[in-house]
């Protein structure tokens, strides 16, 4: 912190308060002479004006309504008011001195003369002042010692040689005492004052630093709540999101909705992970930028380039100073940049690029908070990249699934010998052999269809539904209208029917299918134990023949070993139904 040299605390801020202080004194020793003045000028005057001493009383006339002008008007210039102090301590010695010699109240008032004279009107005025006053005092002793004084007809006062030389001597001394303690006192005075202003002006220096750094703080605290508060804003929208696109433009529409930045862009490494390319920007410069294919070479161009390949955040505080800043000619107002890694687990995918009109706009504080932003996006974008990922696993299970219960329902419909559907006709239900041509193609395309014909009768539509067993078309309903259209209700009605019907349909046949499992362990179970009671070889082949055939209801069954004069010969199951 900088501070004012002593050389200019002693010439412009110690004299502006010996000046305030040498006004009171002068107004407080004004009102003190005023008051003496006024107390003694009725005294004095009486005693002149019996001694028909009119020209003194004239004289000390002038002088009071001097003094008392000066103590009234304290808009007098203050040397007046001074000149009148001095001239009234003047006057007043000096006429006390010429009426009562050296035994009356006169050094008093040369004493306050030359003290006054000393604090007003410095050092050399008072000595001047002195020398004037000493020989002012040898006039009048030589006056009263020669007998002067009584043809000016004032009575002569009986004061020897003696007593004006000891009078004087003292009251030389009294002078020089007061005057060296008065010099010693004003002189630590004003350093006293000098001293107390350096340290107010240093005081004032430092407050006025502390504020403008309590300022700074509080702009940079701002800021970070600002920077965490987008952060957040950016971790609520962003989660809504269902592409990278949208996710790149709402987080850039926050940023420069609450940041007001001059630029910000988002690059994403391409596929090679040789250049970073921009795939979203805030500005109509970038928008142009994006159409024109801008990308930066990973570790060779521009700050970007290096983010994405040392994987740590960059500051360029002077892109004019700053030799890795690309001059971008898109964007020629930049004056500072940063930019921050976009992370997806430990890997670097891309960067975050801000760009600031002003100097020095970024600071080593602000990393931590943008990075947040960026660590944002890079979360966004893992869980955008975990739930494509999870979509295609389940839509690969589920087609595998569909597949599954495609196989499953085929067959079950070859080794079935029931009737595939029934219809509905005349009041009948009836089974159906040959069922319409348009099966195949709902099945097919798993979509209603609904066909309209006339013929003598009138307009008939005729509507197709899938009938739709996990999510896989295993059947079809098909429902004629005569005359007017299908209504909403009519179709909502068919559709939750198909559906139930498809649902009762497939647990139908999983029920099926277990006990069709189930009757065949117990088959086995139950072979198994007839066979396991034979105790020699030809009587466990009896048995695994007998069985066998009754368990399957076939034509014939062969159980055999091998024969060893056939080469190559293998055993022959037989069974023909």
């Amino acid at each position: 912190m900088s501070q004012l040299p002593p050389s200019s605390l002693t010439s412009s801020t110690a004299p502006g308060d010996i000046t305030a202080l040498r006004e009171t004194i002068l107004q407080r020793a004004l009102y003190i002479a005023w008051v003496s003045a006024a107390l003694g000028y009725a005294w004095v005057a009486l005693s002149l004006f019996q001694a028909r001493q009119y020209l003194p009383i004239l004289v000390l006339t002038l002088v009071l309504l001097w003094l008392s002008a000066s103590v009234l008007i304290q808009r007098q210039p203050q040397a007046l008011r001074i000149a009148a102090l001095l001239i009234t301590l003047g006057v007043l010695g000096g006429l006390e001195l010429l009426y009562r010699g050296p035994l009356g109240t006169a050094w008093v008032w040369l004493l306050a003369l030359i003290l006054m004279a000393y604090a007003f009107l410095g050092q050399r005025s008072a000595y001047v002042l002195f020398s004037l006053v000493l020989l002012g005092i040898s006039s009048l002793a030589a006056i009263h010692l020669t007998g002067w004084v009584a043809r000016l007809g004032i009575p002569p006062v009986d004061a020897p040689l003696l007593t004006w030389i000891t009078a004087t001597v003292a009251w030389l001394l009294v002078v020089g005492l007061l005057m060296a303690s008065y010099g010693v006192a004003q002189k630590e005075l004003y350093r006293a004052l000098q001293e107390e202003k350096a340290l107010t002006y240093t005081l004032e220096a430092e407050r006025a630093a502390l504020e403008v750094r309590i300022e700074q703080r509080t702009r940079e605290l701002r800021r970070h709540r600002t920077y965490l508060e987008v952060a957040s804003l950016i971790a609520r929208e962003i989660s809504l999101e269902a592409d990278e696109e949208t996710l790149f433009r709402s987080a850039l529409a926050l940023i420069q909705r609450y940041l007001g930045f001059y630029h910000a862009g988002i690059f994403t490494l391409d596929e090679a992970k040789e250049y970073a390319i921009l795939r979203a920007a805030s500005s109509e410069a970038g928008q142009r930028m994006i159409e024109a294919g801008h990308r930066l070479k990973k570790g060779a161009e521009g700050i970007v380039g290096y983010v994405v390949e040392k994987g740590e955040a960059r500051i360029a505080l002077d892109v004019g100073k700053d030799a890795v800043h690309f001059k971008n000619p898109y964007l020629p107002e930049t004056r500072s940049e940063i930019a921050l890694p976009i992370r997806v687990g430990q890997e670097v995918i891309g960067a975050l690029d801000i760009q600031s009109t002003e100097v020095s706009a970024f600071s080593e504080e602000d990393i931590q908070v943008l990075q947040t932003i960026a660590d944002q996006l890079g979360v966004a974008l893992e869980r955008r990249q975990l739930i494509n990922r999870l979509q295609e696993y389940a839509t690969e299970l589920e087609t595998r699934y569909r597949q599954v219960v495609r196989q499953q329902w085929r067959e079950y419909l070859r080794a079935s010998r029931k009737p595939r559907g029934y219809r509905w006709r005349a009041n009948r239900l009836e089974p159906v052999t040959a069922p319409p041509s348009e099966i195949g193609q709902i099945i097919h395309q798993s979509q209603p269809l609904l066909k309209t014909s006339g013929d003598e009768q009138g307009t008939q539509h005729v509507l197709y539904l899938p009938i739709r067993a996990r999510g896989e078309a295993v059947g079809v309903i098909s429902v004629k209208f005569r005359g007017g259209g299908v209504s909403e209700d009519t179709l909502r009605l068919l559709n939750s029917a198909a559906e139930r019907v498809g649902l009762a349909l497939e647990n139908a046949r999983l029920l099926e299918m277990m006990r069709t499992r189930a009757e065949r362990e117990h088959l086995v179970s139950a072979l198994g134990s007839r066979v396991q009671a034979a105790t020699d070889v030809d009587g466990i082949l009896r048995a695994a023949a007998l069985e066998i055939g009754r368990a399957l209801g076939v034509s014939e069954v062969l159980v055999q070993l091998r024969d060893e004069h056939q080469e190559g010969s293998e055993d022959q199951p037989g069974g023909e139904a």
